[in-house]
């Protein structure tokens, strides 16, 4: 799928949520662990350029998890590090329970850092 069409789909599900007084907040995907050497290898194909785009039309929040999570990944040093927060220690998309917690994490901090009105909400 291009860009394009992710980018015009998230628009239509944010002006859905929009037009039914949801305020929404778009999340670009965490990263996958794909390492070239010691830090994590392109992650364009996971469209964070488009949900971060279509955020800034539609006028909200945007949080890039696939950024953060890069830089989580890449401060461990290598792939064996990161697939230790990964379902079987072998799957490079999908986290065990240590690695949710680890993403929730990163999500809340950026709602934090960032003044999301939802930051009330967090512990």
């Amino acid at each position: 799928m291009s860009d394009a069409t992710v980018q015009a789909n998230l628009e239509k599900y944010v002006s859905d949520a929009q037009a039914a007084n949801v305020t929404p907040i778009l999340i670009s995907p965490p990263a996958r662990v794909q390492f070239s050497g010691s830090t994590v290898s392109d992650q364009s194909s996971l469209h964070a350029a488009a949900a971060k785009a279509a955020a800034a039309a539609k006028g909200c929040a945007y949080i890039d998890l696939t950024a953060l999570s890069v830089a989580w990944y890449n401060s461990l040093g290598s792939s064996s590090a990161a697939l230790k927060f990964h379902a079987l220690g072998s799957d490079v998309t999908h986290t065990n329970l240590a690695g949710a917690d680890k993403l929730a994490s990163l999500i809340a901090g950026a709602i934090k850092m960032q003044n999301i009105a939802l930051m009330k909400y967090l512990r």
